[in-house]
């Protein structure tokens, strides 16, 4: 089940990214029309770089609205090549709130984590309403 999900999470994820590269698509997979996400704190703070082999307990505060009747908001973290690292999704209902979600994982020779938190309505395949961070990383 774990590992459906996380191939779940990582197809809708290559999704996103593509889609964020087209603008023309853009509309066509957005979360319902009002829709938003946004990033309202990181621990630790992007403004510090990670290091190689580093243990990362990465906490997401995130602000969403959504229109539809229910939906999904997720945390996806992956290293500069977009191999995930780590991933937490979960459901959320019409309206508006906020959400902490954390994340475990160990910081692999990369030169950034990326970290995206999208947002999409019941059912829907794919998104572009993303809100993203990044953090450098240092070798040890």
């Amino acid at each position: 089940m774990r590992l459906l999900l996380a191939l779940i999470v990582v197809v809708c994820v290559g999704q996103v990214l593509v889609a964020c590269g087209r603008a023309t698509d853009r509309d066509s997979i957005a979360a319902p029309s009002g829709s938003t996400v946004s990033i309202t704190d990181v621990t630790p703070s992007v403004s510090a770089p990670l290091t190689v082999g580093q243990q990362v307990n990465l906490q997401v505060s995130l602000a969403y609205a959504l229109t539809a009747d229910s939906g999904t908001l997720g945390l996806i973290v992956q290293d500069g090549t977009n191999k995930p690292l780590a991933q937490s999704v979960g459901v959320v209902l019409k309206g508006g709130g906020t959400e902490k979600l954390a994340v475990s994982f160990t910081v692999p020779d990369t030169k950034a984590i990326h970290v995206y938190a999208p947002l999409s309505a019941q059912g829907q395949a794919a998104t572009s309403t993303v809100a993203s961070r990044s953090f450098r990383v240092q070798s040890k």
